[in-house]
């Protein structure tokens, strides 16, 4: 115990030298719930598992593993950017957004709000003066 405030939660633990790779793992993990809400929705869509999972869980163990460096939240922006600039190139982020089906509207739209967050923060926490640094009680 430090006696800092925050200084004993979970990011002081892992010894994360930001708070950004912590917020990248955030973002990857509400795209887990969003594709899990849509797998509930159309469960024959994606087969046995929605693939998507295993990408983003193997991004944000690649994140994990890396907490220490200063590129460590790159693979979660490159699987968040990946899986939205290929939806929306391949047409499926559109179509899932119109489709009848309420829980893959709100699935598509919880995954890619956490996409887009880990892929913001990650870069943030990458280029940011200063993000890279650990803070010494």
């Amino acid at each position: 115990m430090s006696g800092r405030p925050g200084a004993d939660s979970i990011v002081g633990m892992t010894s994360f030298r930001s708070r950004w790779g912590t917020a990248v793992l955030v973002g990857l993990g509400i795209a887990v719930v969003g594709l899990l809400i849509q797998f509930a929705g159309e469960p024959a869509k994606f087969g046995v598992f929605p693939p998507g999972i295993v990408f983003i869980a193997v991004a944000g163990l690649i994140v994990w593993l890396t907490r220490r460096w200063r590129v460590g939240p790159l693979a979660g922006v490159l699987v968040g950017a990946w899986i939205t600039f290929g939806g929306v190139r391949g047409g499926q982020l559109a179509a899932n957004l119109a489709s009848s089906n309420a829980l893959t509207v709100a699935g598509n739209v919880v995954m890619e709000v956490g996409l887009l967050g880990a892929v913001v923060t990650g870069v943030i926490g990458m280029v940011a003066p200063g993000a890279g640094r650990v803070r010494e009680p």
